[in-house]
């Protein structure tokens, strides 16, 4: 039995080495052995009584200087509220060594520790500003070929969720959404609205994927329509020339001095095509020879499948100007410029030559109501080349896109806005 010396130590001593061969009590329960060798280890040893009979509980803490005097008071001051606790004491009296209770009470410890790191970490990755971007590249991109779309998602979450952008998605309350809402409401409804919907789209799927616990509180009907009225607005229609104005003004623009702008918007007119499928147009898209020009299906939005526009002469009369003056593969690209001609230089040149009033989108309602109404074509060959979706059983029974006969219509445009029409 080493010799027990009852005297606080202290770190010197230990650096020193000048403590004498045997048991040095530190403290309550904390003992500090010396061996012949000049080793020295913390010991753990407390007597403690259990159902009347005595019991000595011993466990190592450790070598110093490995172990510091320090970290070994801290640990046996540890151990000591734990011997007390009446489960580990009944564990002792059960005849269970005291140094294996501690290990499984505090790999548990450790367990729950790692446990409650991760759900941090999870908590941090599953913000709404993160889960909503990993939604946007794993959903929103692969149901939408326009990029234009999937870049105002996220131009609009970063804008008007700042709130919520660092909350967990499972955090978030109807409350955090009528803030987000609230202010833009009725004076930005539209967009507001867009907001919405992408919140409770974005939240939905967390739901789904099981990080949100709740349905999503960001849900209109039965919901918000409670804090957020309708608004009742009337839809807004592109203000479109009428088709008895539009042979004069395409006359108009016939006569001005020619420019990639006044093509562009002349081709807009003839061919009834969106912005994008017209202006974005490609040398190597076009087939002359054939009067067919094929656009895309990454640049058809919706419809997702490739739009064969036939060209009427005027049409091929605009391109064959055009050709020996081009200077990349895109059709409408001015000289002094690196990309095809924009909108705002079909705007601009809309309001110099007196259709300021009206919108460029808007040459699609007047192609359409001039089939309708005069050109005698049924709808669903304006339809077709309006390029609008079709319901699904007209779809089934129209697989082609009726090229020939949509060439004999497109011409008959061409015919009305290029030669005197009488009515």
């Amino acid at each position: 039995m080493p010799k027990t010396f009852h005297k606080k130590v202290t770190d010197l001593a230990l650096r020193k080495g000048a403590l004498p061969v045997g048991r040095h009590n530190d403290m309550t329960s904390l003992y500090i052995e010396v061996r012949m060798t000049g080793t020295i280890n913390f010991l753990f040893v407390r007597p403690i009584v259990i159902e009347g009979r005595r019991k000595q509980v011993t466990m190592g803490l450790g070598g110093y200087p490995r172990v510091s005097l320090a970290q070994a008071r801290q640990r046996a001051s540890v151990l000591y509220d734990l011997s007390n606790e009446a489960d580990v004491r009944a564990r002792i009296g059960a005849g269970e060594r005291f140094s294996d209770i501690v290990r499984e009470i505090e790999s548990l410890a450790a367990r729950i520790r790692v446990a409650e790191l991760h759900a941090r970490r999870a908590k941090r990755e599953h913000t709404f500003a993160l889960f909503a971007e990993r939604f946007i590249s794993s959903t929103v991109e692969k149901q939408n070929s326009n990029r234009k779309a999937v870049q105002q998602w996220r131009s609009t979450l970063r804008t008007y969720c700042v709130a919520i952008a660092g909350k967990h998605v499972d955090d978030i309350t109807i409350n955090d959404i009528y803030a987000v809402l609230e202010p833009i409401w009725y004076i930005k409804n539209p967009t507001a609205t867009k907001v919405q919907q992408r919140i409770h789209r974005i939240l939905g799927a967390a739901h789904a994927l099981g990080i949100r616990s709740t349905p999503s509180p960001a849900a209109y009907r039965g919901n918000l329509e409670n804090l957020l009225p309708s608004m009742n607005r009337v839809q807004k229609h592109h203000a479109a020339m009428p088709y008895a104005d539009a042979p004069a003004y395409y006359q108009l623009l016939k006569q001005r001095e020619p420019s990639v702008a006044n093509y562009a918007l002349r081709f807009i007119m003839l061919t009834a095509l969106r912005l994008n499928e017209a202006v974005a147009a490609r040398w190597s898209e076009i087939d002359l020879g054939k009067a067919l020009y094929t656009v895309p299906a990454t640049r058809m939005g919706k419809t997702k499948k490739p739009h064969l526009v036939p060209l009427s002469s005027e049409c091929v009369t605009i391109l064959e100007a055009l050709r020996p003056h081009a200077v990349s593969d895109y059709v409408f690209r001015p000289e002094t410029s690196a990309q095809h001609v924009t909108e705002a230089a079909l705007r601009k040149l809309m309001g110099k030559t007196g259709a300021g009033q009206y919108s460029r989108h808007g040459f699609r309602s007047t192609f359409k109501d001039w089939s309708m109404d005069i050109g005698g074509f049924p709808h669903e060959l304006s339809e077709e080349q309006l390029s609008h979706q079709l319901p699904a059983v007209q779809k089934a029974y129209r697989r082609g896109q009726a090229v020939e006969k949509r060439c004999e219509m497109m011409q008959a445009w061409s015919d009305f806005l290029t030669v005197d029409y009488i009515a």
